[in-house]
């Protein structure tokens, strides 16, 4: 290759100033394109109300460890999802009448065990226990927190 053809083909590989600016139009077109997307994207995710649209799926979830008894679980996927809507307060009360359900059962264990103040605990949670079934505000948990009194006594 001679001198004429190496400055020929050097030539062809610079890029001119002319395709330099065409090529920033264009991604400047592309990158403007693309952040007119994403605004209208997140003001119509501002606009959707996920909590409303999952509240089917929600209440379903809920319903499927409270139906099992499956109390325990219910409070944490509660907790998971920030589950706190006037909604959901059917499933808080059984699961706070269960929660003292289970202190009953640790404190319980604890006085057969000989532990120091145990006593007082195990009669504070049979009286809440008591006055859970008494001020009970669904129907459908007043049978179960019934029977976690009978299960104390």
């Amino acid at each position: 290759m001679n001198k004429r053809q190496k400055q020929i083909a050097k030539r062809q590989h610079k890029p001119s100033m002319a395709d330099m600016i065409a090529k920033v139009i264009v991604i400047l077109i592309l990158g403007g394109m693309y952040i007119c997307l994403a605004l209208v994207a997140l003001d119509e995710a501002a606009d959707y109300d996920f909590a409303d649209n999952n509240m089917a799926r929600y209440t379903s979830g809920c319903d499927e460890y409270y139906y099992t008894k499956k109390y325990g679980q219910l409070l944490g996927y509660m907790k998971l999802y920030d589950l706190y809507k006037p909604e959901f307060d059917k499933y808080w009360e059984i699961v706070d009448g269960y929660g003292d359900f289970l202190q009953y059962e640790q404190y319980e264990r604890a006085e057969e065990m000989g532990m120091e103040g145990a006593s007082e605990q195990v009669a504070y949670y049979k009286e809440k226990l008591a006055e859970n079934a008494k001020n009970c505000k669904f129907p459908e948990n007043q049978e179960r927190l019934d029977e976690f009194v009978s299960e104390v006594q």
